[in-house]
């Protein structure tokens, strides 16, 4: 029989767990129709038996087998159980997970997965209610899930283009977000080449030196200065975006440049019926004559709903 201490068990059963998890995610099945109750018993506090562990770890005979004995069987205590669940999640961190684990975990903590930085993929649930599949285009997309307003979409069954002119910011895109179009590059109607401002922080990154100037002044770390040469948002479109598709949201976040990026469009042409537009910290008296404000609803585009940062438009009878 092997003997361990208690500490030295939650790691068996961490190791035990991630298994059993990593095998459930790879099929894209929900728990209980994987392993039945019992994984869910194991995860949530009860125990394993003699038979799943032998399942997991081999024969009786094996090392994994000899470590049954003195595993079966163990009750764990909450603060146990809780450091396996830990254990579980921070081992996915960074991977592409089911979307029904997803949906289990919200449904044992009782409350909704929301990946917005200020709730706006909540107010998109309902602008975009029941079963509906549309197509996004998210400029300054910044990162696959944090501060994300399109991936709540993305589990949903959307997909869409992710636009970021920070070095390196397509990666996790490329590694999380697998069914869209992921394009490292600035947007701009500008000609020539613009001076990108980066920061330790790349949620700070920005083309405007002055709103550069106000994050250094709080106390962010800039590290350097690159030269980038923007391209219309028409053009990405017109090579990127798949030919007769719709565009259902189109979220602007670039720290400042959202009425260059406006400009860029062909409305004529990409006419989405959602725009979420970053106004920063812009007073609600102020907003009538913020230019980006104004030149959406020259496009014809009406205020839905207004966060701390960002604003919400519709197309009229969309």
């Amino acid at each position: 029989m092997v003997t361990a201490s208690a500490d030295a068990k939650l790691g068996l059963y961490d190791r035990l767990v991630l298994k059993l998890l990593w095998r459930q995610l790879r099929g894209g099945t929900r728990v209980p129709e994987a392993f039945g109750d019992a994984a869910v018993e194991a995860l949530l506090g009860a125990k394993f038996d003699d038979s799943m562990l032998l399942a997991l770890l081999g024969d009786k005979d094996s090392a994994g087998g000899r470590l049954v004995a003195g595993l079966s069987n163990v009750e764990l205590t909450v603060r146990q159980r809780e450091g396996i669940l830990r254990a579980c999640c921070s081992e996915l961190r960074g991977t592409e997970v089911s979307p029904n684990f997803l949906d289990w975990l919200a449904e044992i903590s009782g409350g909704n997965l929301h990946y917005s930085q200020e709730g706006e993929d909540i107010l998109l649930a309902d602008l975009f209610a029941g079963d509906r599949v549309g197509f996004f285009v998210d400029v300054g997309a910044h990162d696959a899930q944090r501060f994300s307003n399109t991936y709540a979409l993305y589990r949903r069954g959307w997909r869409g283009i992710n636009i970021d002119a920070s070095p390196g910011s397509m990666r996790s895109f490329e590694r999380l977000r697998t069914r869209d179009i992921n394009v490292e590059c600035a947007v701009s109607d500008a000609d020539g080449p613009l001076t990108f401002h980066v920061f330790s922080e790349p949620a700070l990154n920005t083309f405007d030196a002055a709103l550069a100037a106000s994050y250094v002044a709080a106390g962010a770390r800039f590290e350097r200065t690159l030269q980038i040469v923007p391209r219309p948002l028409s053009v990405v479109l017109d090579e990127h975006l798949p030919r007769g598709q719709g565009i259902e949201l189109l979220n602007v976040d670039v720290e400042g440049l959202e009425l260059s990026v406006l400009r860029s469009n062909d409305w004529g042409r990409h006419r989405p019926e959602v725009v979420i537009l970053e106004v920063l910290d812009t007073a609600f008296s102020d907003l009538a004559s913020n230019p980006a404000v104004v030149f959406l609803q020259q496009q014809g585009y009406a205020p839905s709903s207004r966060l701390t940062r960002s604003m919400i438009f519709r197309r009229p009878g969309a």
